[in-house]
């Protein structure tokens, strides 16, 4: 019996892939299963039966799509489960070759679909094996719809999605919406549309920064995950089929690992030695306590920023961060609510639990000094944009040719993590990562934090002497 190595995994998916796309390239009537090709044109003649279909195949295909890049492999652990003990492979449905056989199992169900909506619409110029073109099927269209502008579906999925929008993401989405209609014009039929179109607007866009630079791919891709939510909205109502976001946008080639180096020990020694730590001269708590916790929590710095004193407390008989999106001024993805145990030196040695009941507004923020604002509104522009690139360049800390940010000491702690042999889901639940070994059905849930402190927290440990920090007006003694 074999064991289900990564080359099994890639010869698994291979044959699954060239079965479903074979089958995908031979469609028959999804009304009647024993009726062939031919029968099915005639049948697909009926219009709405086609259409029907197609907009089920669409449906599938991005639901399927989402399913594999988020990492719910429901769907295909049966799939997976069968096709291993077909070929006689061992296999564990915990181990990550497992997760990577169902990932792969669905994008060649996304591919298939893909392949089959192609064949419907008498598009073969890129199905492989078609050495002549059949005709495709001939539609009798008899109940068409006018169709609908830009400008009217843009207005309806506005009102639809204003209400639950923030006022930083309203600024946003008011920028790309114009830039959007200034393109193409209200009057354009939002079915005239096309991929090629979208993809042209795209390149177009990558040209609309300041004084002619090109902006992001970040920000290129978040102008098209508005678009592309637009033309859902619009699939939905029945006024389109497809997408022609889907696939247009910006693969970003760049390492993750290098955009935010970890600090190396020599740069934490600069930070945390500065004249501001050693002479405590930090004006605000902020300062003084978002480099320590950064370190040793693994936080976002926003998640630290939009903190309330009542999000801090013992569970467990842990003292922990609650990271929870529980006010209207606070911003948490379902996967990164959690608990973050706190580090020893951070509630032993420096007394945290201490400095936050002495803060005068018990039912307020940690950092209260710290207002939201920039375009998103966040508690955290100021200190990570405005005050720690200065502060970091009185440290004697150079970036270049690494970019070391205030968010890179949450990086830092992820590293000393895999350098200390922690597991990669358990570092996955620590910093509040996806990661294929944590179902979907568990995010939004709060592991234990005695787990996490024994397994991560505890392993955090830098080489450097910090025992000055426990001088300042900001420990109480």
């Amino acid at each position: 019996m074999k064991e289900l190595t990564p080359d099994v995994v890639n010869d698994l998916i291979r044959y699954y892939r060239d079965r479903a796309i074979e089958k995908a390239q031979r469609p028959v009537n999804p009304f009647d299963d024993n009726q062939n090709w031919e029968d099915a044109t005639r049948r697909f003649n009926e219009t709405n039966d086609l259409i029907s279909y197609l907009q089920m195949l669409h449906d599938y295909k991005e639901s399927t799509r989402y399913c594999a890049v988020a990492g719910e492999y429901d769907d295909a652990l049966e799939g997976a489960e069968n096709l291993c003990k077909a070929n006689d492979v061992r296999f564990n449905k915990n181990s990550a070759e497992f997760c990577s056989l169902c990932r792969g199992l669905l994008f060649a169900n996304v591919e298939a679909a893909e392949v089959e909506m192609d064949v419907l619409q008498g598009n073969y110029d890129n199905l492989p094996g078609f050495t002549s073109k059949p005709a495709p099927p001939t539609l009798v269209v008899t109940n068409e719809k006018p169709s609908v502008t830009l400008g009217t579906v843009l207005d309806e999925y506005w009102k639809r999605r204003e209400g639950g929008w923030g006022a930083g993401a309203l600024e946003s989405y008011a920028r790309y919406k114009k830039r959007l209609l200034i393109h193409f014009g209200a009057d354009k039929p939002i079915d005239a549309i096309s991929y090629k179109d979208m993809e042209q607007f795209r390149d177009k866009l990558k040209m609309t920064g300041n004084r002619g630079k090109s902006i992001s791919i970040k920000t290129v891709n978040l102008h098209l995950d508005f678009y592309g939510a637009v033309f859902n909205h619009a699939i939905q109502s029945g006024r389109i089929t497809h997408n022609p976001v889907s696939g247009v946008k910006l693969a970003d080639k760049r390492n993750k690992q290098t955009l935010n180096d970890p600090w190396e020990p020599e740069d934490l020694e600069k930070l945390f030695h500065s004249e501001e730590y050693k002479e405590d001269r930090f004006e605000f708590g902020w300062q003084f306590w978002l480099p320590p916790l950064l370190l040793y929590t693994g936080a976002r710095l926003e998640e630290l920023c939009q903190l309330y004193l009542d999000e801090i407390k013992v569970v467990d008989g842990v003292w922990v961060f609650d990271i929870d999106q529980t006010r209207p001024d606070q911003s948490v993805k379902t996967y990164e609510k959690r608990y973050i145990p706190l580090h020893p030196f951070i509630t032993d040695e420096l007394d945290f639990v201490s400095y936050t009941r002495s803060l005068p507004d018990q039912r307020g923020r940690l950092f209260p000094e710290l207002k939201p604002i920039g375009l998103r509104q966040r508690y955290g522009h100021y200190p990570s944009s405005h005050w720690f690139p200065k502060y970091k360049k009185k440290c004697g800390v150079v970036s270049p040719p690494r970019k070391k940010t205030f968010h890179s000491l949450r990086h830092t702690a992820g590293y000393c993590l895999m350098e200390k042999d922690v597991q990669e889901y358990v570092i996955a639940l620590f910093l509040g990562h996806e990661h294929p070994q944590i179902s979907t059905s568990q995010y939004g849930k709060k592991f234990e934090p005695g787990m996490l402190m024994e397994k991560a927290v505890l392993k955090l440990d830098y080489p450097m002497d910090l025992r000055h920090l426990k001088k300042s007006k900001f420990v109480p003694r």
